[in-house]
């Protein structure tokens, strides 16, 4: 008999459907046999990372390692609060003496194309080149079919028109299914398990997306909605309720061969019309979530005593896993000889940002502070880098 985890002993839980491009259909719940449960919250993703283990037997690890990578999974605290949501991203199977690896997911490329220089005349010293030009888009329509569509963009080199071809399709073709690697231990009797390394679904924004802008002008929160409604594979939520009014404005601009993720980053580093902090995040039921950062704390912690834990400015416990970035933190016990209150809470040295959470069952709560301050948006305002 299996002792029962700290993970079920918390009153969490798993749910387990095929992969949300494959309509999302339940395949099973599970609590008792899951160890090493962790997650990471990020105020620069939102849902980041999970990590857990499935112990069961040859049958059910053989159908993780055939059928696993992709899935959709969901986290559930014991009042059925979404806790966690992602997808599978890479497996290591255990069946006694053998392991087998499969993934990460998002390093696949089902559709790529290339930029190259091309080589007009090799016969000279140096040879005689053109201007940069761009490959068609070749794809792999049955790897899309059941992982999703993963785009990749290659930067060739200079090259012959034919090698330029010639690399993005051998690309493909050695790209366009997950990798998998398998290992043998002799004399190794372990158990059949899965270890399941997830990530959030801000990881499918790795899109290319190119915009060319025919306004005079348009708001940041505009864009981002632009962005989002290009997925080619509909996982992000069209549900942007949670998308928060911008009303910076990006004059007229062309944006080329640039990752939906690497956008959003860019328009993130202007913030706000008053040089505030933005953040982004793809949260429950993938829902995209754009906002300014809170002006008031939310979380207390107390330091003192045997019970340590998180609570909300109105005295209620927060559980360890259900801590969320993008929160004020403050630490009123620190620092004792402080007056009592809090002033400016960017400069109180008891209060920080909450950057990120890292959680560990069944109740180990990590949470990394950040300071905040407006120069690093008004330097982007003004196309400048740091100082």
């Amino acid at each position: 008999m299996t002792t029962p985890s700290s993970f079920y002993g918390a009153g969490l839980s798993i749910d387990v459907r095929t992969p949300y491009i494959q309509e999302a259909d339940p395949i099973g719940n599970y609590a008792e046999y899951v160890n090493s449960y962790s997650h990471v919250i990020s105020a620069s993703g939102g849902y980041l990372s999970a990590t857990f283990k499935i112990v069961g037997n040859e049958i059910f690890t053989e159908d993780w390692l055939t059928h696993g990578l992709g899935r959709h999974i969901t986290v559930y605290g014991p009042s059925a609060e979404i806790v966690w949501q992602g997808f599978v991203n890479q497996l290591n199977i255990s069946m006694g003496g053998v392991t087998f690896s499969r993934g990460p997911l998002v390093d696949i490329a089902n559709r790529v194309g290339g930029v190259y220089t091309p080589i007009i005349d090799a016969t000279t010293d140096p040879p005689i080149t053109g201007t940069a030009l761009e490959t068609t888009l070749v794809e792999d329509s049955n790897s899309q079919m059941k992982y999703g569509i993963w785009e990749k963009l290659l930067n060739i080199g200079t090259v012959t028109i034919g090698d330029a071809y010639y690399i993005r399709d051998l690309y493909l073709e050695e790209n366009s299914l997950p990798d998998g690697n398998p290992s043998i231990s002799i004399g190794n009797t372990g158990d059949f398990s899965v270890s399941i390394d997830c990530r959030g679904y801000s990881d499918w924004l790795e899109y290319i997306y190119n915009f060319t802008d025919n306004h005079l002008s348009i708001y940041l929160s505009e864009i981002v909605k632009n962005i989002l409604g290009n997925d080619p594979n509909s996982v992000i939520s069209t549900d942007y309720s949670s998308i928060s009014e911008n009303l910076v404005i990006k004059d007229p601009w062309t944006e080329d061969n640039k990752t939906a993720k690497t956008l959003i980053d860019e328009l993130l580093a202007l913030g706000g019309g008053s040089d505030d902090r933005w953040t982004f995040g793809i949260y429950k039921d993938r829902k995209p979530i754009y906002e300014p950062i809170p002006t008031d704390i939310e979380y207390i912690y107390y330091k003192a005593g045997t019970t340590q834990q998180i609570e909300t400015m109105q005295g209620t416990i927060v559980e360890p896993w259900n801590v969320l970035p993008c929160k004020w933190v403050a630490i009123p016990t620190f620092l004792s000889s402080l007056k009592k209150g809090f002033g400016d809470i960017r400069n109180d040295p008891r209060v920080f940002f909450a950057e990120e959470v890292n959680f560990t069952a069944p109740d180990q709560v990590t949470i990394n502070g950040a300071k905040v301050r407006k120069l690093a948006q008004y330097m982007a305002k003004l196309g400048l880098g740091s100082v």
